[in-house]
């Protein structure tokens, strides 16, 4: 019996993750599968299987990275003192207008 080859794909998981995600920015989720993110990644369709159980699997994986970066980046606006709420006009400085918020807690 032949000893089993090492594989030899070191980042082969965030190779796909950047393949899916240009995927997803290009063509949209219509048009995403497994076999079109390894084409991108270079590697052969049964690849991603070696990570992801399934298409949902990525996609959920490529969600998780994308609300790490999203809570990276409030966090550095955070920490330079560049809160949402700093951000965004007061509406209660808007004259004759109440608060979004306060309206809807009158309801």
């Amino acid at each position: 019996m032949a000893a089993k080859r090492p594989y030899h794909r070191v980042n082969l998981k965030q190779s796909l993750l950047d393949a899916a995600l240009g995927l997803l920015a290009e063509e949209g989720p219509q048009a995403f599968t497994l076999r079109e993110v390894a084409r991108r990644a270079g590697v052969s369709h049964n690849a991603p299987y070696r990570h992801f159980k399934d298409k949902d699997d990525l996609l959920a994986e490529v969600a998780a990275q994308g609300f790490d970066r999203l809570t990276a980046a409030m966090r550095k606006a955070m920490a330079k003192g560049r809160g949402a709420a700093g951000n965004r006009r007061n509406p209660a400085s808007v004259k004759g207008e109440e608060p979004v918020g306060e309206k809807l807690c009158a309801m």
